[in-house]
């Protein structure tokens, strides 16, 4: 069973976690298994400019990218129905520590910098397909980003930079519902 659901919708319930608990209990007996979201907000860490990950992001009350992945692919399983293009949208691993050993294998394999988190590809208007740069509150975009969405938008793609699932589930079904999406739009900071 699959639900359609706005960021709207979820957003006047309250956030995921509510939303979820009051329509999802009957997809997954176990009710915490959709609640890894966290309000993302300033902390004493961010105001000082410090970069906060994973483990730590959630122990002074940042939502990390993980999550935040983690949430947006979530909504893309809830809307496969009424979006079956999101069944083939998938994460590019290409972040987070390595051992020297690995990193270089990937590299010789062809891993590059820059390139987006995320991929939709579903061809809308002129765009062969979606390519989402995913950060979570307060989190930055490199220039190595910005020069490779600019080279995969010259190909062809829209690149979006979104700050938080939510924002980047709007994006995504903007682009899905009428094809088109502005160069690299920067939504939610």
């Amino acid at each position: 069973m699959t639900i359609a659901v706005s960021a709207a919708e979820i957003k006047a319930a309250g956030g995921l976690g509510p939303w979820m608990d009051k329509r999802m209990k009957n997809l997954n007996p176990r009710k915490d298994a959709f609640c890894g979201v966290k309000k993302s907000g300033m902390n004493k860490d961010k105001a000082k400019g410090e970069k906060v990950q994973g483990k730590a992001a959630e122990s002074v009350g940042r939502t990390s990218e993980h999550d935040e992945q983690v949430a947006l692919f979530r909504m893309f399983k809830f809307n496969e129905e009424k979006y079956p293009e999101l069944r083939t949208a998938f994460a590019i691993p290409n972040g987070g520590h390595r051992f020297i050993a690995v990193a270089a294998k990937l590299k010789a394999e062809g891993v590059k910098a820059g390139i987006p988190d995320i991929f939709v590809p579903a061809p809308r208007g002129n765009s062969h397909g979606l390519f989402i740069e995913l950060k979570a509150q307060g989190g930055t975009v490199t220039d190595k980003q910005f020069a490779m969405m600019a080279a995969l938008s010259s190909q062809g793609y829209a690149c979006i930079v979104s700050y938080g699932w939510q924002n980047a589930w709007a994006e995504v079904e903007g682009y899905l519902e009428s094809g088109t999406v502005e160069l690299w739009p920067i939504t939610g900071k």
